[in-house]
């Protein structure tokens, strides 16, 4: 959205939750309009929904800090200054009274709250039948915007703090959800809500998201290349559909897509993470920050997240081993082991090597989630003792091999800055010039959307922003997104030949190979699902993803447990602690909080 998003702040438009009195609309000022008056023109209808993509820039969202509570607790990254707020999402140390919490909570309500005042303004314009045909196209497309991003905003909540995932074994629909708020606010009682159930929240989502798809045209031009799109109401309720495991509904919500030849995964993987390639033929949804006059709309993504400017944020070991956990025995890996086998001191070691390639071979083609997944296959064949005394340390031989046939995967160079090994671009205001120098820290840095061409202090002067405020276009939803979301739909209807099909799309995309040709670097995992949750988890890696699919697919306790996560607590967020404070409709909080 490199053009059409501004941050817009109209009064007459942010009529939003946590400001009204009984008088809010009680306005005689003729600055500042009333609905009725403002809602006059297609140009003041444009300016209102532009006001509603601006609330994604909010501090607690895509400004930033979204991804604190996003990241951390998955333990992909770490937050290692002493400021609780951020650093309780490292250990699950969080609670109600959490700031960052209440606003992300408070972020999303009022994209909502614009929402449904732009749709009240426009349905108020419809009706009075003074528009022609052309502009009553031109309304129906601010419609589906303001339905889609509504449901989005629906989404997000939903899956943050609804009582538990629908995947998990004690969901059921009538657990509570989070408060729908349907209407435009006119006085502070309208407020006073309790929450709705997850079912309702959900049937509300999948509902905002068809009046998109059907309002919503198939694409933009020009300036307005950025919009939400058909094909982004139907990537998002393919979504939900997954979440609620309707797979057949789900299925031919992403066939839909998959249709359109407009979607193309782009070559280059990193082009999903910079701000010279946004709104690529991969882009289904992005969220949009143009910074190139002034500071204030830039990300500040880059200085709260980024190593190399206040340092506030490491990317952790366990992180960096998932982009080698598994085993894919290929010719090419194969080849590598023999090749290792060089490298290997000592005959009794050299001939593990040796007899591990021989059980491997009849494995061609077959994928392992991890080293000890693959151990596991071949532990019954061999004599190998393929650890040390210690029972944790590999044994030489078996230690260069699981190597060769683990190799890095190709993502990571586009996820994380590597110690002493990456560089940066550094700009010299003083001299005007660009130089590069080495990533000169001990840990690993974030890389995605971070570019490596510019530090904070020479932002402004480089043209890339204000103080550390950054261009920068996240991509919400990708076509890869729907690629693995349709695999896991084949798999559950039980059509895994198709599921292999678009999880090798994702990898040899991701090794550089044509997505649609079989080649060398092929998985065939017997584990469908383990090896959706490895691809997901390199695709996806520092995005604000893994939260909600891992929690979807109720592993929290296994992959977060040693970081504090508790169960029938932290399947979700708590309610902020704001909200009972101001709502007295609200009755229930988050199990645990």
């Amino acid at each position: 959205m490199k053009n059409i998003i501004r941050l817009i702040f109209i009064s007459s438009i942010i009529l939003i939750l946590g400001s009204c009195g009984k008088d809010y609309l009680e306005i005689s000022d003729p600055n500042n309009p009333t609905g009725d008056t403002y809602y006059t023109s297609l140009v003041n209808a444009q300016l209102a929904v532009n006001g509603v993509y601006g609330e994604f820039h909010d501090e607690h969202l895509y400004f930033g800090e979204i991804f604190y509570i996003l990241c951390y607790s998955t333990g992909e990254a770490d937050y290692f200054h002493p400021e609780s707020r951020y650093s309780d999402f490292n250990n699950y140390n969080y609670g109600p009274t959490n700031s960052l919490i209440a606003g992300y909570y408070k972020g999303w309500y009022r994209i909502i709250g614009r929402a449904n005042n732009v749709l009240n303004g426009i349905n108020t314009m419809l009706a009075s039948g003074g528009y022609n045909a052309d502009e009553v196209t031109q309304l129906n497309y601010m419609k589906g915007q303001c339905y889609f991003l509504r449901g989005l905003a629906y989404s997000f909540l939903i899956r943050s703090f609804g009582e538990k995932m629908p995947g998990h074994p004690a969901y059921n629909e009538n657990l509570p959800g989070t408060i729908i708020a349907d209407s435009v606010i006119l006085v502070k009682e309208q407020m006073y809500k309790d929450r709705s159930s997850c079912g309702e929240v959900y049937n509300y989502i999948i509902n905002d998201f068809k009046a998109a798809e059907s309002f919503l045209p198939e694409s933009w031009s020009g300036s307005e290349v950025g919009k939400a799109t058909k094909g982004s109401a139907q990537a998002f309720l393919g979504e939900t559909y997954v979440y609620l495991k309707d797979w057949d509904k789900a299925k031919i919500s992403f066939e839909k897509i998959l249709a359109n030849k407009d979607y193309q995964l782009v070559t280059d993987f990193s082009h999903n993470f910079d701000y010279e390639h946004i709104n690529n033929s991969e882009s289904l949804f992005e969220i949009g920050f143009n910074n190139g006059t002034i500071g204030y709309v830039g990300t500040y993504a880059y200085r709260l997240l980024a190593l190399q400017s206040w340092g506030t944020t490491k990317i952790r070991i366990p992180t960096i081993d998932r982009f080698s956990s598994s085993v894919v025995i290929n010719e090419q890996t194969l080849a590598n082991a023999l090749n290792a086998k060089n490298t290997v001191i000592g005959s009794v070691f050299k001939a593990y090597v040796d007899t591990l390639l021989n059980l491997a071979t009849p494995l061609l083609g077959n994928s392992f989630e991890s080293k000890l997944a693959f151990l596991d296959q071949i532990d019954n064949l061999t004599n190998i003792p393929f650890y040390k005394a210690d029972g944790i340390t590999f044994e030489k031989g078996v230690a260069q091999f699981l190597d060769a046939v683990s190799p890095k995967d190709p993502r990571l160079v586009h996820t994380v800055y590597s110690p002493k090994k990456d560089s940066i671009v550094v700009f010299d205001p003083t001299t005007k010039t660009w130089n590069r120098k080495l990533f000169d820290f001990s840990s690993y840095g974030w890389k995605k959307y971070i570019p490596d061409s510019v530090e904070v202090e020479g932002a402004k002067a480089a043209g890339m922003g204000n103080d550390g405020h950054m261009n920068m276009n996240f991509r919400i939803m990708r076509l890869d997104d729907v690629y693995l979301y349709y695999a896991e739909v084949m798999h559950n209807l039980n059509d895994d030949a198709a599921a292999r099909e678009y999880i090798n799309k994702i990898v040899r995309r991701a090794n550089g190979f044509p997505i649609d040709s079989p080649s060398e670097v092929d998985v065939n995992p017997s584990d469908i699902m383990a090896e959706l949750r490895n691809q997901t988890f390199r695709e996806f890696c520092l995005e604000g993803k893994i939260w909600f699919h891992f929690r979807r697919w109720n592993r929290g306790l296994i992959e977060w447990g040693s970081l504090g996560y508790k169960e029938n607590k932290n399947e979700c967020l708590p309610i902020p602690q704001g909200e009972f404070d101001s709502n007295p409709g609200i009755k229930t909080q988050n199990v645990g909080y």
